[in-house]
C-alpha cells in the first residue's frame, strides 16, 4: 500500500507539473488529486520538494543501473536527455521553481553512479589513488550535470543526438584516458 500511495502522490505531481511551476503548486494540490489526506502526505514526504525530488529520481531509475558494471554510461545519460526532452513541460517547470543547487545536488545522486560506473569499468579493478579517483568523478558528474541544466535553461531547444553525440565523443574516451592516468602504477606503490 505504501508504494501505490508514493505511486500515487508522484504521478499527481507529476500531472499539476505538466500545467504549472512547482512553486505554485501545493501540498493539499497534489493531495487532492491523488485522493488521499494530507496526514498521509506527510508520512511519506517532509514537503513538496521532498516530493519532487522523489519523483525526479524515481524517473530516472527505469535507466539501466549502474550498480552492475555493464551499462553503457553515456547511453543512459542520452536516453536520460531524450526523456528529459519528452516530458519537457513538468522538467522546465521544476527548473524554473527550484534553486539551480538544489537541482544539481539531485541529478548529483542520479549522473553520478553513471560515472563512478564508467570510471571503474576504465581502471578494471587496478589500485587507483582514492584522491585521484575523486577528483576525476567529480569533473565528469560536474559537466554533464552542468551541460544538461544549461540545455534545459535554454529551453531544451538544441537536439538531443547533437548532445549525445558530443558527450559520446568528448566524454567516453576522455574518461577512460582519465581513469588509466589515475591508476596507480607498481613503482608506485612501493614508495
Amino acid at each position: 500500500m505504501t508504494n501505490l500511495t508514493k505511486r500515487a502522490l508522484v504521478d499527481s505531481l507529476k500531472k499539476l507539473l505538466g500545467r504549472r511551476p512547482l512553486d505554485r503548486i501545493t501540498v493539499q494540490d497534489v493531495t487532492d488529486d491523488a485522493a488521499v489526506s494530507r496526514k498521509t502526505f506527510y508520512y511519506h514526504f517532509r514537503d513538496i520538494y521532498d516530493l519532487m525530488e522523489w519523483l525526479v529520481v524515481d524517473e530516472c531509475s527505469h535507466f539501466g543501473s549502474p550498480a552492475d558494471g555493464s551499462v553503457d554510461w553515456i547511453r543512459e545519460v542520452a536516453d536520460a536527455l531524450n526523456y528529459a526532452r519528452e516530458n519537457r513541460g513538468w522538467v522546465l517547470n521544476v527548473y524554473q521553481s527550484v534553486e539551480r543547487e538544489q537541482l544539481e545536488r539531485i541529478l548529483h545522486k542520479i549522473v553520478g553512479p553513471y560515472v563512478e560506473a564508467g570510471f571503474d569499468q576504465a581502471v578494471n579493478g587496478r589500485p587507483v589513488a582514492e584522491e585521484d579517483r575523486n577528483f576525476a568523478l567529480a569533473i565528469y558528474t560536474h559537466g554533464i550535470t552542468g551541460i544538461f541544466l544549461d540545455w534545459v535553461s535554454a529551453g531544451m531547444r538544441s537536439d538531443t543526438v547533437f548532445l549525445e553525440d558530443n558527450l559520446a565523443r568528448l566524454f567516453q574516451n576522455s574518461l577512460a584516458g582519465i581513469a588509466e592516468r589515475c591508476v596507480v602504477q607498481r613503482s608506485d606503490l612501493d614508495k
